[in-house]
């Protein structure tokens, strides 16, 4: 509320992107700003790449009404046409029920998936690295006093995706750890990878 306050204030816009709003597994998600009011001044953005497929290349932007007009001319100037037929089936797909059922399906499937994982790490590497409890996403965070950015390069040698969790901050102040990707992955790879973890951070503390 205080920063809707402060943007009209000042006569400015906020660009909403609700990132992970559709792959929260225990708690609701905050409410989205761009919905709280009518005249709210807030541009909300988002894209299927998460929820459908990245390779369909389709964002979307919500805009008060009487801006619409403009963003599609300025759209048209920036990046042209979006081809029809993927617009009218993810339409399609939207309005007759599918895609609310997919999300289900989906935030079902991440959720084990995120839970699995983290129950491993903290299992198996005895505080060497311990999962933050962020209960969103498609990704696992952990922390821990680790040099993340060569124990990222040694996991990639071995086939595990990752990034070190240092890179992620800006200034002197960091921590240290991994942001692991999981939606892609088997059971047997989570249960590889943190089999993998426990040898490289046991090697590291001796």
């Amino acid at each position: 509320m205080a920063l809707l306050q402060w943007a009209r204030r000042n006569q400015t816009w906020i660009v909403e992107d609700d990132y992970d709003s559709e792959f929260h597994f225990y708690n609701k998600p905050f409410a989205a700003i761009q919905g709280m009011f009518d005249t709210a001044p807030a541009l909300y953005v988002g894209s299927f790449s998460k929820t459908l497929l990245p390779a369909l290349r389709v964002g979307y932007l919500i805009v008060p009404e009487a801006l619409v007009d403009h963003f599609l001319w300025a759209k048209r100037v920036s990046g042209g046409e979006t081809p029809l037929l993927t617009q009218a089936t993810i339409a399609e797909f939207i309005d007759s029920g599918q895609f609310t059922r997919h999300l289900r399906r989906m935030r079902q499937l991440y959720r084990d998936k995120w839970h699995h994982f983290q129950a491993r790490v903290t299992e198996k590497l005895g505080g060497r690295l311990a999962p933050i409890a962020e209960s969103a996403g498609m990704h696992l965070v952990l922390k821990g006093n680790v040099d993340d950015l060569a124990l990222s390069q040694q996991l990639r040698g071995l086939g595990f995706g990752s990034t070190a969790l240092s890179e992620h901050y800006i200034g002197k102040t960091v921590q240290t750890g991994l942001v692991m990707g999981f939606a892609s992955a088997s059971e047997s790879q989570i249960e590889a990878c943190v089999d993998a973890l426990c040898r490289l951070t046991d090697y590291d503390e001796r």
